[in-house]
């Protein structure tokens, strides 16, 4: 059971950061935001986080970002860098 809490704490860990870098690369981040996502995608094998699991996080961290938004042209912004910054975390 120990192996479970510890796999837990660690991908509740990786989700707060995902969800940091995320949000850093869509409110302009750049190169050294799509760094962030790389290594994030890096760690995410290390921790046997599957590709699934970082789907799904992608995925809501990306709707509560469109949700906060009020203009359209953000919100296909935040969906272009979105795409871009899963493909990068994806790419190791």
């Amino acid at each position: 059971m120990k192996n479970c809490g510890a796999k837990k704490g660690k991908l509740e860990n990786f989700e707060e950061e995902y969800r940091s870098a995320l949000c850093g690369y869509a409110a302009g981040g750049g190169e050294l935001a799509l760094g962030r996502a790389y290594e994030l995608g890096r760690r995410a094998l290390e921790e046997q986080v599957s590709v699934v699991e970082l789907a799904s996080l992608h995925h809501q961290v990306l709707i509560d970002l469109i949700r906060t938004s009020e203009n359209e042209q953000h919100k296909e912004q935040l969906l272009r860098s979105g795409a871009e910054f899963l493909s990068e975390c994806v790419s190791p």
